[in-house]
């Protein structure tokens, strides 16, 4: 026990020389006066902006502090601003406006009404700029549609780009009225009231680079031109076969041509010709009205699919009439004489690779007219045979000319 209070002892005595020892050294630092601080900063929450940065600092007990000193670049630049506290616990901003663009190591100061200093808070943030503007991209447009049935012309986005809050837009209506649109990421269709056929729309992304960044960021203004035509399948509850000479009956095995538009893609429901009509071979069909044709969409037989198509032609023609063909569809002189007649080659397709039953899409050529006739010619099955060719579904799709309704005076 004696032993313990002698240590005991020792240490304190030890204590005590030691800090006389270093009041003396403080005492000598500061010329015999006493060091008073300001109270010290809490926290820094730094808010980034456009060439200026915003800073809110966090006080605690400070009513008597007056003033925020901020330095930065090593102390080589600084700011001063006049604050007022009255509560117990309060944030004061400092704006550093007109600062370049990168980062920094900010030192922020309170100071009393005293002219007490305060001992030092850090903070580090990022002031942006052109150079972080020029990298932000739009919003990627993914298609301008038209409904029909509302007489809308609209808009479908791609998923808004990390960082951005949003799309402004503007277009001119069929009243000359501008119109300005503004909506969040996640909205991915927009609709354009009022908007002109063919008319010239321009957008802008928004973008914060920082969650709670002061200031919005801009892309560049971007123009798109909205359609004058809509696409829309062509209605298979008019088409018809209209056989002319030299066609094929297509009807073999349980099939027929005009199951290629009732809208069932099986096994069982097909196009089928017979052991007698060898290749090439054609038939024709009308869709019951005209059609600029784009594109036609080929489902084959899925089942004992190894005489499906695999060469396969489009031909069209706006009137029937003296249109009919003499000629085999194998004999060499069979597209001129079709040209002859009127009919004009749509667009074609070769299937030598792939499943023999997947489906295939043939656009149309852009230059061709409105049709309502159709001639198919198969020139060649899957199988390499000279007879036999399948087809489950045939499905066109049309170019039509907006008509939106007339503006309200």
């Amino acid at each position: 026990m004696n032993a313990y209070k002698l240590l005991l002892l020792s240490c304190v005595a030890l204590c005590v020389f030691s800090c006389q020892d270093m009041y003396e050294v403080h005492e000598e630092f500061v010329d015999g006066k006493e060091i008073v601080y300001a109270p010290k900063v809490d926290s820094v929450l730094v808010r980034p902006g456009n060439g200026r940065m915003e800073l809110g600092m966090m006080t605690i007990n400070s009513k008597n502090v007056t003033k925020m000193r901020v330095t930065w670049d090593n102390g080589k630049k600084s700011f001063e601003q006049a604050v007022e506290i009255t509560d117990e616990e309060q944030t004061v901003s400092v704006l550093l406006e007109e600062m370049e663009e990168k980062a920094y190591n900010f030192r922020v100061y309170a100071i009393d009404k005293e002219g007490n200093v305060s001992i030092e808070t850090r903070a580090f943030g990022l002031v942006y700029g052109e150079i972080y503007r020029k990298n932000i991209t739009n919003r990627s447009l993914l298609e301008k549609k038209f409904d029909k049935d509302r007489k809308m012309l609209y808009l479908n986005w791609f998923d808004a780009p990390k960082n951005s809050y949003g799309v402004e837009l503007k277009y001119t209506d069929a009243t000359g009225t501008q119109k300005e649109i503004s909506f969040e990421n996640d909205i991915s269709m927009s609709d354009l009231p009022g908007a002109v056929p063919g008319s010239k729309i321009s957008y802008r992304t928004k973008y914060k680079p920082e969650e709670n960044a002061i200031d919005f960021f801009y892309t560049d203004w971007k123009e798109a031109t909205l359609p004058e035509t809509y696409l829309e399948e062509m209605d298979k509850s008019k088409f018809a076969v209209h056989a002319l000479p030299t066609d094929i009956a297509g009807d073999a095995w349980g099939g027929h041509i005009s199951k290629l538009w009732n809208g069932t893609v099986s096994g069982g429901d097909f196009y089928h010709s017979s052991n007698d009509e060898p290749l090439p071979h054609h038939f024709t069909f009308d869709m019951g009205a005209l059609g600029k044709l784009v594109s036609c969409w080929v489902d084959p037989r899925k089942n004992n699919n190894s005489s499906n198509v695999k060469v396969v032609q489009f031909w069209g023609i706006d009137d029937i009439t003296d249109a009919a063909t003499a000629l085999p569809s194998a004999d060499e002189g069979w597209e001129a004489e079709s040209k002859a007649k009127g009919w004009t080659l749509l667009g074609s397709a070769t299937r030598d690779s792939g499943r023999n039953d997947a489906s295939f899409k043939v656009n149309f050529d852009p230059e061709a007219s409105r049709v309502r006739y159709i001639r198919v010619r198969i020139l060649e099955n899957r199988a390499g045979a000279d007879k036999y060719s399948f087809m489950s579904e045939l499905t066109f799709t049309a170019e039509h000319p907006i008509v939106m309704d007339s503006p309200e005076e």
